[in-house]
């Protein structure tokens, strides 16, 4: 990776790709920051996690993970606006992919496979593209036990 001199464009060789270069830093069981719920629904709003709520040092995100608000949902994740504070205090959004079924039941390796596949294909060819005014920057992506965590710069609007 080089960074050409008086530009703010990184240029990356596909070398600096690999297919496991985004995916999966791994944490302990136990360290999931879940809300605890009752009904096993995914869509259930019992699930999110709320604002206020806090998580730090999770996987490639250093330091605090603060939750501002939910922004959305998705057929398979929650969107939520985060304030990060490392290594300077600034918001993104926090894409929360489960990878659990509606039976809250962990997914088979190929459907892990199948619901990631198009969110690390997008963290790639967003990584690869570099910075742009007119693009959506990844910050990081990367898995913890059954939820895949999807970090970007917050669009307001």
């Amino acid at each position: 990776m080089s960074t050409e001199a008086g530009a703010n464009t990184t240029k990356h060789s596909s070398s600096d790709f690999t297919e496991s270069s985004l995916a999966v830093d791994q944490e302990p069981r136990g360290s999931m920051p879940q809300v605890e719920d009752k009904n096993n629904d995914y869509k259930s709003e019992s699930k999110r996690l709320k604002p206020g709520h806090e998580m730090k040092n999770i996987g490639a995100k250093r330091g605090r993970v603060l939750i501002k608000r939910w922004l959305g949902s998705g057929a398979f994740a929650d969107v939520y606006e985060v304030e990060t504070s490392k290594p300077v205090v600034k918001h993104e959004a926090m894409k929360v992919i489960t990878l659990k079924n509606q039976n809250n039941y962990s997914l088979s390796d190929a459907e892990r496979i199948q619901r990631l596949r198009p969110h690390v294909i997008e963290a790639h060819l967003m990584i690869k593209l570099g910075h742009h005014a007119n693009l959506v920057g990844v910050k990081a992506a990367f898995q913890l036990e059954d939820d895949f965590y999807f970090f970007q710069d917050l669009v307001p609007g």
